[in-house]
């Protein structure tokens, strides 16, 4: 039997029925109706992700002749297996090559991709290598793209420098072991507003700028074991983004970090990861009116800051509001538990540490948190983030998860965040807080198992407002 089609609109407009129903349950149903039809409309994609693993399948082959075909299929088995065939050599190097040879390869994937490149805001390129160097112009044809992330690639420096001439929505770039070819003759013009003009958010980590005298051939490009010189990057590090807000750096060179703060003074938050800055670096941070959030991942590796400096070297970061310390396990893991870091951020008024590799056999936690909070201007709010690993070989080499905090440590403490993998409610004693914490908002891993132990040992909660949204529960103190 055929299911009937019912349009409620005319049947709600029937004498039988409207006589009953009054103008406000009009309006609801009304209401209703538009939230059934938003919801059940088509939602078309809006990310594209390519990956090095199924670079074969991104092609229309019955567009392509017999030698396109072969030059894809050589260089999808070079990328499926470049890291074992890095060091010898392989079909994609034994001919010379012209880059022009890609041209109907970018051709090609423009047309499998035209059906939905204007829903598309979000682009994602892993594991292309030096092949992107001849694919790049792919991009130009997502006119609405918001996102580019590449990851493992190859561009020209002049592309990143001026994308914004081609993609006027860019507002984030990430780029993670990308490789950037500068050519010497090239004029580069890194004051020009058109220089992402748009971008608001940039992330660099582990990239580098080859230089070469003219653009080179992608099946040279495979033998390239440089990663160029980083201390040559004028055009790199001059670069002005007029309306960037956050920007994230990771293992490009000291003094880089400095040199983009300069020409971006507008920066409000800083990401620092794998990244040995120097004291230039931290005094420019210290003098960044505008700069208000930072955050150092491997913070044991950011020595200046917490370990080998002496106090009275270190800058006062008086207009950070914000400070994020990002652990990570190392062998030589070694932070000075007793070392006030604090005292150099007066006017924080929020904390974090992400306690996810922290070597709890090595630092006594209780010590650090005694020895900062205390030393700010006014209370702060304190989050404690801890989540699952990473495991690989060295996993057997990681502390467990060690939450046994002293809680009368929370001292200038006014909001505690609590994130923790493999932690309950019930280890948790409410009774030890200092009196200046009036509120612990708590993320739970067993939402069920803590609120069944709220109900049961509820006296302990006596002096406390509870409540739950989702996986957190909210404890504010009565006043």
């Amino acid at each position: 039997m055929n299911k009937l089609k019912l349009n409620w609109i005319i049947i709600f407009n029937l004498q039988e029925i409207s006589t009953y129903l009054d103008t406000k349950t009009f309006e609801e149903f009304s209401l209703l109706t538009k939230q059934i039809r938003d919801r059940s409309k088509y939602r078309l994609f809006n990310t594209l992700k390519l990956s090095y693993i199924k670079f074969k399948d991104y092609f229309n082959f019955s567009n392509l002749n017999t030698n396109q075909s072969k030059l894809v299929t050589d260089y999808s088995e070079y990328l499926e297996n470049h890291s074992l065939l890095f060091q010898s050599e392989d079909k994609c190097t034994q001919e010379s090559l012209n880059n022009s040879q890609f041209d109907p390869l970018v051709t090609n994937l423009n047309k499998s991709f035209s059906g939905v490149a204007n829903y598309i805001n979000y682009l994602c390129v892993s594991g292309f290598v030096h092949c992107f160097y001849a694919l790049y112009p792919i991009t130009f044809n997502l006119n609405n793209l918001s996102k580019l992330e590449l990851r493992f690639c190859t561009i020209p420096l002049i592309f990143m420098l001026n994308v914004g001439d081609k993609l006027k929505t860019l507002k984030i770039i990430i780029l993670d072991n990308v490789n950037l070819i500068e050519l010497t003759k090239q004029e580069l013009n890194t004051n020009t507003k058109d220089i992402t003009g748009t971008l608001e958010i940039l992330e660099i980590e582990d990239c580098f700028v080859h230089i070469y005298n003219t653009s080179p051939k992608i099946n040279k490009l495979i033998r390239t074991f440089s990663y160029g010189d980083p201390g040559k990057l004028p055009h790199l590090q001059a670069i002005k983004i007029p309306n960037l807000k956050k920007l994230s750096i990771g293992n490009i060179r000291p003094n880089y970090i400095q040199r983009l703060l300069i020409s971006n003074p507008q920066i409000k938050e800083l990401t620092i990861k794998n990244e040995f800055c120097n004291k230039e670096d931290f005094i420019q941070i210290s003098i960044s009116e505008q700069l208000t959030k930072l955050t150092l991942f491997y913070i044991e590796s950011n020595n200046p800051i917490i370990k080998y400096f002496e106090p009275s070297e270190v800058p006062i970061f008086n207009y950070l509001k914000s400070l994020e310390l990002v652990f990570s396990y190392k062998y030589d893991f070694y932070v000075n538990s007793q070392f006030n870091i604090l005292a150099n951020f007066p006017n924080l008024t929020q904390f974090s540490l992400d306690l996810t590799y922290f070597k709890y056999s090595y630092v006594d936690i209780n010590e650090f948190l005694s020895a900062n909070p205390r030393a700010l201007n006014s209370p702060i709010v304190l989050t404690l983030n801890a989540y699952e690993r990473d495991y690989d070989e060295y996993s057997e080499a990681w502390d467990l998860y060690n939450y046994d905090f002293n809680y009368s440590n929370f001292t200038n403490v006014r909001v505690l965040i609590l994130d923790l993998i493999e932690f309950s409610i019930s280890e948790i004693l409410f009774n030890e807080f200092p009196c200046t914490l009036e509120e612990v908002k708590f993320k739970s891993n067993d939402i069920d198992s803590d609120l069944d132990y709220i109900r049961i040992n509820r006296m302990n909660f006596i002096n406390w407002n509870v409540k739950y949204n989702n996986r957190y529960i909210h404890f504010n103190k009565l006043s």
